[in-house]
């Protein structure tokens, strides 16, 4: 079986560094208990996206 060099099963000598990450944040559908969905209340929400501009992020909408 082949491997890519971000194969987690490698060693660490022969894994890809690199400066990005990818995270599956998928729930598979065939999960019958699904994770519990998890919301900021209006305020906190309201203080986040205040930030944002001052983080250098575009506002979201």
């Amino acid at each position: 079986m082949r491997a890519t060099p971000f194969d987690p099963a490698l060693p660490v000598d022969k894994k890809a560094i690199g400066s990005r990450i990818l995270i599956d944040a998928t729930t598979p559908v065939e999960w019958e208990k699904k994770p519990l969905l998890v919301e900021l209340d209006e305020d906190t929400t309201k203080k986040v996206v205040g930030k944002w501009q001052e983080y250098g992020f575009e506002h979201p909408y």
